[in-house]
């Protein structure tokens, strides 16, 4: 098992104490670091990459939820929400929150949020994968696309093409080899001949015969295939 690393945010010293005090027993967890303001919480996260963040969703000048909103794509660690309202939990996992924590909970109930997350954060992987891609193009040119700018990518028989939100790069490529290449915290296989940014997801819609389809934020909706689905519900956390 590999170590998680944690910060812990929430502006109350005391809840603070109390996540540690339930991390305490986990030899495979490392805590970065603790802040009781969601500003200094955000410039740690880009900074620190952690693999899972406690987050209170009540807090001064930035509260839980407009951080993990603000986060920049390849910044956005799985998250734990704590709050002592239980109004917040639809909005909670709409923000793909691994789980909610309502306070004050008990250490059996913080156990499964905790394994919860580490299952989300295993099944999508701990790489982080290359930050830009070379595309060849004609009389020797090479274009390095940013992997950030990528909103989806699409099999076209030997080759893969790369969307951006301005144009897009044929690849020669195979899917699979190329979906090794990514981030597997931020793209996701959701066909045999596509993957996408989840940062670009807008909506997960299902029919009444159970076929999944994701709409992106270009209004673009791509089909779910069968085999995909239970992946892409545990990345996003809603099963």
């Amino acid at each position: 098992m590999t170590t998680l690393r944690v910060l812990i945010v929430d502006d109350e010293p005391v809840a603070r104490d109390r996540v540690k005090m339930f991390l305490a027993s986990d030899p495979e967890i490392e805590i970065l670091g603790e802040y009781g303001n969601g500003t200094e919480a955000r410039d740690a996260i880009i900074e620190l990459r952690p693999d899972l963040v406690f987050l209170d969703i009540e807090m001064p000048e930035l509260s839980g939820m407009e951080l993990a909103r603000s986060l920049p794509p390849g910044h956005v660690p799985v998250i734990l929400f704590l709050t002592a309202h239980d109004h917040y939990a639809v909005e909670a996992f709409e923000a793909s929150a691994a789980d909610y924590l309502l306070k004050p909970f008990s250490q059996e109930r913080f156990d499964r949020a905790l394994a919860r997350a580490r299952k989300m954060i295993e099944t999508s992987g701990r790489k982080r994968g290359a930050e830009r891609l070379a595309v060849k193009k004609s009389r020797g040119r090479v274009v390095f696309v940013k992997t950030a700018s990528i909103r989806w990518v699409g099999a076209e028989g030997n080759y893969v093409r790369l969307y951006t939100p301005e144009t897009s790069f044929l690849v020669r490529d195979s899917i699979q080899s190329l979906e090794q290449s990514l981030d597997p915290v931020r793209f996701v296989r959701i066909h045999r001949s596509t993957i996408i940014n989840i940062d670009c997801l807008v909506e997960l819609q299902s029919d009444e015969e159970g076929s999944q389809t994701v709409l992106l934020d270009k209004e673009e909706a791509l089909s779910v295939g069968p085999k995909y689905r239970e992946r892409l519900e545990r990345v996003l956390g809603v099963v």
